[in-house]
């Protein structure tokens, strides 16, 4: 039992150094699909909205090129690294639910921990390789644009998109309306959360993958979206409940919008140890497996 919880860095080393040996071709492949998918993307709408720099830009339409060109960059690289986390969970699926190589993995040295620790440290590597890669791709893209059409300024954050809303946080913070006080509350709380909910949401597909020993991935897509229309269902018919009631009542808007509120920061508050659970659950999970 001492063997089975303990915790030693070498063997975790050695686990991943396995990973890599045995995933490493998948992985490469997986990222040259990704920058082979995005090249010719880049190229096909590049041309479509530049013609190569055959046609002459003014400011007006040359501001609206340097933000469709951010913009498509950073979002291509966001649904990529959900892609790519999705399909890393071959990785786990190889480890722990498939019955023809769960037992060569378990067989290996370490204990529950460590083969815990690796798993997050897998799906962890990958996430940061696609930041990585993000960076590059984007500026190898902004260099094209800059030896384009020189004339504009193409740099932006890459991570632009958090800056702005904040930006729009404080735009709506000055407002006098009561209303955008406390959408803006709820939303600056959901900025704030937003890694927690990725955190959470990672640890509830961890749980639900491992529930199923073939065709994991397919399964596991198929809950989430099941409950993900059942939740908007649930949702619609809850706001149209809560309208109809106070549709003849004014005077109990402003109270609802608080409790609403307050509600939603509660929800949110709860991320955090949703996302612990989860995690637990997750390394139980594994524990359960180690210890056959």
């Amino acid at each position: 039992m001492k063997q089975n919880t303990s915790l030693q860095w070498s063997r975790i080393r050695n686990l991943l150094c396995y990973d890599w040996a045995v995933d490493k071709g998948k992985i490469k492949f997986t990222l040259a699909i990704v920058v082979g998918l995005y090249a010719a993307l880049f190229i096909m709408a590049y041309w479509n909205q530049t013609s190569m720099g055959l046609l002459p830009m003014t400011p007006q339409s040359g501001e609206a090129l340097v933000t469709f060109a951010n913009v498509s960059v950073m979002n291509y690289f966001e649904y990529a690294t959900m892609i790519v986390g999705i399909l890393t969970t071959v990785i786990l699926h190889r480890k722990f639910t498939n019955p023809q190589t769960s037992l060569q993995y378990l067989a290996l040295p370490g204990s529950r921990i460590e083969k815990y620790i690796v798993m997050l440290a897998d799906f962890a590597f990958v996430v940061i390789g696609m930041q990585v890669l993000y960076l590059v791709v984007y500026a190898v893209s902004m260099l094209i644009c800059q030896l384009t059409y020189p004339e504009f300024s193409w740099w932006m954050n890459p991570w632009n998109s958090l800056n702005m809303a904040k930006k729009l946080m404080s735009v709506t913070e000055s407002g006098e309306n009561q209303f955008d006080v406390i959408h803006t509350s709820v939303m600056r709380l959901f900025i704030w959360m937003t890694p927690v909910i990725s955190f959470g949401t990672f640890g509830l597909w961890c749980v639900v993958n491992m529930l199923f020993k073939h065709n994991g991935i397919l399964k596991s897509i198929g809950v989430f979206l099941l409950a993900y229309v059942f939740l908007v269902i649930v949702s619609m018919i809850v706001m149209v409940g809560v309208v109809a009631s106070f549709a003849e009542h004014p005077e109990l808007h402003a109270p609802a919008l608080h409790v609403l509120a307050t509600v939603i920061k509660v929800i949110l508050w709860l991320q955090i140890p949703l996302a612990l659970l989860f995690q637990w659950i997750f390394y139980r999970q594994i524990a359960n497996r180690q210890a056959k």
